[in-house]
């Protein structure tokens, strides 16, 4: 039970509870702990007191993309497509998912959905013209990390198997080419599709 406006910060162990009594400052830094996900340590103010620690269990995401490690306090949001097939006849690429590496809050104050759909469409259409001609195409899993700012855009891109160095460079000229959404803030997240197999593969 947390007891704010004490003169001090102390505990008291109360039946099978434990008493938080509070300063009012210290009561806001555990306020916006509290709702921020943020991790806090608030040292006692007498030498008998206990002192109080609120850690918040991380969720890691590993990115496939960069190799980084991200975490977070709460769930990593990820969409997948109800129909994950080449959405046009021939297709060569059909999309996978997409991981939110911004906070969906953020997210829908700095943008929308729609754009970001439409910003992704372009991205599909602009890598089908370029995997879809190759005659000897393999089939790859590739990811792209976007980075959106009020300033401009930066595209990260990996692919498994790898693409030759001439193929990953050109399929990045062109991705990173397409007129990404306008944003009120950073926008990250990183999306991944297939690329399927020439016919004779």
């Amino acid at each position: 039970m947390f007891v704010p406006e004490q003169s001090e910060t102390r505990s008291m162990i109360v039946e099978d509870g434990v008493s938080l009594f509070l300063r009012n400052g210290d009561w806001q830094k555990v306020r916006e702990a509290l709702s921020s996900g943020n991790d806090l340590a608030l040292p006692a103010t007498n030498k008998e007191g206990t002192s109080l620690y609120i850690q918040w269990l991380k969720t890691v995401y590993t990115s496939p993309v960069t190799g980084e490690n991200l975490s977070t306090s709460g769930a990593w949001v990820t969409y997948r497509p109800e129909n994950p097939s080449p959405t046009r006849k021939g297709a060569a690429v059909s999309a996978e998912n997409v991981v939110l590496l911004t906070g969906q809050d953020a997210v829908s104050q700095r943008t929308s959905v729609k754009h970001l759909a439409d910003y992704l469409e372009k991205i599909d259409q602009t890598a089908d013209g370029f995997c879809g001609p190759q005659k000897d195409r393999i089939a790859r899993k590739i990811g792209i990390r976007f980075n959106l700012t009020e300033t401009g855009h930066e595209v990260i891109l990996t692919s498994k198997p790898e693409l030759a160095p001439v193929d990953a460079k050109e399929l990045h000229r062109r991705l990173d080419g397409v007129e990404a959404p306008k944003v009120k803030g950073p926008v990250e997240f990183e999306y991944f599709f297939q690329v399927t197999g020439s016919a004779h593969e």
